[in-house]
């Protein structure tokens, strides 16, 4: 395994250019600093820290590794391939819905978006950051379809067992 770092450069696909029908999944991949940096420029994205308070266009952050997305949802007219939400409402032992909503809700913020995220759903406001932990990556507010609306998204159960083994 090389000791290069690698980046994971993440952007706003809905407000950014030339986002309209693609997700925010298929903006996730991994550079190197170097190649991070090329990307955003691309992009039409500011690499540096805007006035203070305000959210960047873009982030760097220095990854453990390849993250596993969980719990990002087709909106209409966007990739056929993710899932929809409520095709995920079932029946999980209250113990490990439990477990899921802590991990979901002490996840570190990777990054902070300039638009919001709205429950595919219900359509309440669910934030405008992506968390990462335990090696998988996923979209502010994911808690509320696991408590809300009874979803057990895709690759919960990888989370799971991801934190246990950290336990």
């Amino acid at each position: 395994m090389s000791n290069t770092a690698h980046y994971v450069v993440y952007h706003d696909l809905i407000h950014g250019p030339g986002g309209a029908g693609q997700s925010l999944a298929d903006a996730i991949g991994r550079y190197t600093l170097a190649e991070a940096t090329d990307v955003a420029a691309r992009l039409g994205y500011c690499t540096r820290r805007p006035i203070a308070g305000q959210p960047p266009d873009i982030l760097f952050r220095p990854l453990p590794g390849a993250l596993t997305p969980i719990g990002f949802w087709r909106g209409n007219g966007e990739n056929p391939a993710l899932p929809w939400p409520a095709e995920h409402v079932v029946e999980v032992d209250p113990t490990r819905r439990t477990a899921l909503v802590d991990i979901l809700t002490s996840g570190e913020v990777g990054i902070r978006y300039r638009g919001i995220a709205l429950c595919r759903m219900c359509q309440r406001y669910l934030g405008s950051c992506d968390m990462w932990g335990h090696d998988h990556l996923w979209p502010q507010g994911l808690e509320h379809y696991v408590t809300d609306h009874g979803v057990w998204p895709p690759g919960a159960d990888g989370l799971l067992t991801a934190a246990s083994a950290l336990t």
